[in-house]
């Protein structure tokens, strides 16, 4: 039986959806790592952030496609910084990170490699732990009151920078729940599917702020206007906010982690928000047909893999 456009956008949602060996087996290895670091470090914290935090991982694509976790190795709370030189440099905490991981003889075998503001672990089969040394932030540098605190890291320049992980995951999830009415999460999913099949290079981080600051407007003002809509309609109209935020960096409201742009200078943002428009107005174009004939195939010669065929 041919899929409806909206069965088609639902059967991709399905497939960007992790499997569950997958997740038991990311779940197992990042058990070990964290059980061997906080004995290895003692007084140090092991915990994930990033996607897997936010709940916003999208299955790797192919069968042993690449993938990885985001895992913080908290110090401790950090209440000044040091003017002597005597105090812990970025440098100095990746080196301890990678010093602790290598005390395991598997993981030295592994040879992890120190890549700020990360230090990689990378098995055979291609999955990746990327560990992040931070401090929490307690020196009112970065304040807010009553909440998360934010988190220091190291920056590629061998500089501490804010990333406000704690912060950051509740707002997205305060966002999907109650003003995209269950949507935010869908639609980072389906761009997060959709940069990876054209070979985009936007950062799964960049699309979620992006994503944030688009979808709850758009799905608030559809409720308030009464409009019909689907998940066809959904990722259309995202891509084209996305198109629009491209031309600057981009920050969740609020939080003090720093502005998303994938690495992007004017130029590149200008060039990508074009590339976003471009696929927006044929997006937009498909939701004008309908569901007449070889529309589904259309929106998988707009999407690409792994959208349904026909």
């Amino acid at each position: 039986m041919a899929l409806t456009v909206n069965q088609a956008f639902d059967e991709l949602l399905s497939r960007l959806e992790l499997n569950q060996a997958r997740i038991d087996l990311a779940s197992q290895r990042y058990a070990a790592v964290k059980g061997h670091l906080e004995t290895a470090l003692p007084g140090k914290t092991v915990r994930q952030i990033g996607s897997f935090q936010r709940r916003t991982k999208i299955h790797p694509g192919a069968v042993n496609g690449p993938w990885d976790i985001d895992v913080a190795v908290c110090f401790d709370d950090v209440t000044a910084y040091a003017t002597d030189g005597n105090g812990i440099t970025p440098q100095k905490s990746l080196d301890i990170v990678r010093a602790a991981l290598t005390s395991n003889q598997n993981y030295k075998v592994m040879g992890p490699v120190r890549d700020a503001p990360v230090v990689v672990l990378k098995y055979a089969d291609g999955f990746k732990i990327e560990l992040v040394p931070c401090y929490r932030e307690r020196t009112g540098k970065y304040p807010r009151p009553g909440g998360p605190a934010a988190y220091i890291v190291p920056s590629p320049q061998n500089a501490w920078v804010p990333a406000d992980y704690d912060f950051d995951a509740q707002l997205i999830s305060s966002l999907n729940q109650t003003a995209a009415a269950g949507n935010l999460v869908p639609a980072i999913k389906l761009v997060k599917g959709f940069v990876r099949a054209q070979s985009l290079p936007l950062k799964s981080f960049h699309i979620e702020v992006l994503c944030a600051a688009v979808v709850p407007d758009l799905v608030r003002g559809w409720k308030l206007t009464g409009i019909l809509w689907q998940t066809q309609h959904l990722f259309a109209h995202t891509l084209t906010g996305l198109a629009q935020m491209l031309h600057q960096p981009a920050s969740l409201p609020g939080s003090h982690s720093v502005a998303a742009d994938s690495g992007f200078g004017p130029a590149e943002r200008a060039h990508y928000a074009a590339v976003f428009d471009k696929y927006a107005g044929c997006a937009r174009k498909a939701l004008e047909l309908d569901e007449a004939a070889g529309v589904v195939d259309l929106w998988r010669q707009i999407y690409g893999e792994p959208f349904p065929a026909e």
